[in-house]
């Protein structure tokens, strides 16, 4: 990269998942250039594929809530993770650092504590708070913001602090209406992960099966995990049952969304609490 970067973005995730798509988003819409510092895997491929220098970070677990124990092991990466950033920051000059979610603003707000004429930090916000003490520490770091927007309203509620809601945009030219498909075919589009409740979708379309023994559902999304591996094996197994034997479509990868929603007659979304959907 010739001359500073616009901004430089920090990631603490390496998936491809809502969040991270509407980084590469945002990223690839600044006047100027952009980094990504985020570790090895599916966003850092697409960030480099969509022409933005990648600074490769070490992978590490991501959990942040838990036993005393790990809570101090998660401090421990953090604070691993923060002199990594730094470094980025140092080598790279960027003109301002972009803290992706929460993870990445603590470890963004840390690397900058001791960088002689530090940038101005923004504070991405894409979910909700989860546990008190990360909550805390979330809401000081983002006192400490040049600026903090988040994805939705529910979003800067729960944050509680000045924060300027700028929602993802849609692509009206990919996302065109069309007409409804004569057979009625349910959608379930998302990451298989356990919070959106896949679950449910399957047994609400057993249930309506009952009246409608023609419904057919598609589970069009891919886990992103270990744990959304494991719980794509449960559903199939699900799948697989009298009740539902050849009416649900789970192929475990990603869907071309445009295209699964133009053949589906119901979107169905069963999240009990949803920061912003995609979807």
């Amino acid at each position: 990269m010739s001359g500073s970067p616009q901004a430089l973005f920090v990631s603490y995730s390496s998936v491809l998942g809502g969040a991270e798509r509407i980084l590469l988003d945002r990223a690839s819409d600044l006047s100027g250039t952009a980094a990504v510092a985020c570790p090895p895997g599916p966003l850092a491929e697409a960030a480099r594929t969509a022409g933005i220098t990648v600074v490769e970070l070490k992978p590490r677990r991501a959990e942040l809530r838990g036993s005393l124990r790990e809570r101090g092991s998660a401090a421990w990466r953090l604070a691993a993770l923060a002199a990594e950033v730094r470094a980025a920051v140092v080598g790279l000059r960027p003109d301002c650092v972009v803290g992706w979610s929460m993870r990445g603003l603590l470890s963004s707000a840390a690397a900058l504590t001791t960088v002689r004429d530090r940038p101005p930090l923004v504070f991405a916000h894409n979910d909700f708070l989860p546990t008190r003490w990360v909550a805390a520490a979330v809401r000081l770091a983002a006192g400490r913001c040049h600026a903090v927007v988040a994805l939705s309203t529910a979003i800067a509620a729960d944050l509680g602090a000045p924060t300027e809601v700028i929602h993802p945009g849609v692509d009206l030219d990919r996302f065109a209406p069309s007409p409804l498909p004569g057979e009625p075919n349910v959608l379930l589009l998302g990451a298989v992960v356990g919070w959106k409740r896949p679950d449910l979708a399957l047994e609400t379309v057993a249930l309506t099966r009952v009246e409608l023994p023609t419904l057919r559902l598609l589970v069009a999304g891919a886990p992103l995990d270990a744990g959304g591996e494991r719980l794509l094996e449960q559903l199939r197994r699900r799948a697989s049952a009298p009740d539902l034997d050849r009416c649900v479509d789970i192929p475990g990868t990603a869907q071309d969304a445009p295209v699964a929603l133009a053949g589906a007659t119901c979107l169905l979304h069963c999240a009990d609490r949803e920061p912003f959907g995609m979807a």
